[in-house]
């Protein structure tokens, strides 16, 4: 891996569960930036979805990528986004800044079958219908990225094989 990889997509498709595990993996530094907005505001993204909104996470999730890319990183790491984080014209702008943008695709059934299995505050209270709707808006950002991964049907380590072989070209 020559350089920094920055993983996108929509919520359930594995960018944390993947990024972790590669990060671990390579000894490089793993950051996570849903885990950072709730560090620093010591509060969880669900619980900021419901006192707040939707619009109100987002400017907290610019303040801390936009704090992220003024740190000094080191050369190799690997950055697991929002799913949302894209929606954000300055925030497609620093990501292209930081490293290669990796779209991991999966599919919409099994965002959907992931998204029950598990509490997504963006799905909270939506059905299947406004949830396709909402995926379908976001794809135009996830396909401005470096590279598209599809990871349907793949075990963890198959898709780290393939991040890690992405990230050296």
């Amino acid at each position: 891996m020559r350089q920094a990889l920055i993983l996108i997509g929509p919520p359930g498709c594995g960018k944390s569960t993947f990024g972790q595990w590669l990060a671990e993996k390579n000894h490089i530094p793993f950051f996570d930036l849903d885990r950072m907005i709730e560090e620093k505001y010591h509060v969880s993204i669900p619980e900021l979805f419901e006192r707040k909104n939707e619009s109100y996470f987002r400017v907290l999730e610019f303040q801390c990528l936009n704090e992220f890319q003024k740190r000094v990183l080191p050369s190799k790491y690997i950055l697991a986004t929002g799913g949302g984080t894209i929606l954000s014209l300055q925030n497609r702008q620093i990501l292209k800044k930081l490293g290669k943008v990796i779209y991991l695709k999966t599919s919409l059934d099994t965002i959907l079958q992931r998204a029950l299995e598990e509490e997504r505050p963006l799905f909270k209270n939506k059905t299947e219908d406004s949830i396709r709707i909402i995926l379908k808006e976001r794809e135009k950002y996830y396909k401005e990225s470096d590279i598209t991964l599809d990871t349907e049907g793949k075990s963890v380590t198959q898709i780290c094989k393939e991040l890690m072989e992405e990230g050296e070209g």
